[in-house]
């Protein structure tokens, strides 16, 4: 499924829950989920990572966590596109992103 900046695959959803591989070449502009909090793994490639106006360098192994609400972005460091494992709850809904600012 293409998404404006991203392509994700749904690897499991519950009612309370869902799992998502998601992969972004470029950037995920500034955005937030009104509803959903997120738990990201970073699975492949290295990227900044802006919540709620924190930026760090994040890399594979790395979890961050997304409250509900609280705006963010993720921008590619390098060449190699980002893979991601998004925990979310409830579960991802795409037309629950509210987009902050364009690409």
């Amino acid at each position: 499924v293409d998404a404006n900046y991203f392509k994700y695959a749904v690897l499991a959803k519950t009612e309370t829950g869902s799992v998502e591989l998601l992969r972004f070449d470029d950037r995920i502009p500034m955005h937030m989920h009104p509803k959903e909090n997120h738990f990201v793994y970073i699975f492949k490639g290295r990227a900044k990572a802006t919540i709620g106006g924190v930026t760090s360098e994040v890399g594979p192994g790395q979890m961050i966590s997304i409250p509900a609400g609280v705006p963010h972005s993720l921008e590619r460091i390098g060449d190699s596109p980002v893979e991601i494992i998004l925990f979310s709850t409830p579960p991802f809904m795409q037309k629950d992103i509210v987009w902050l600012e364009n690409k």
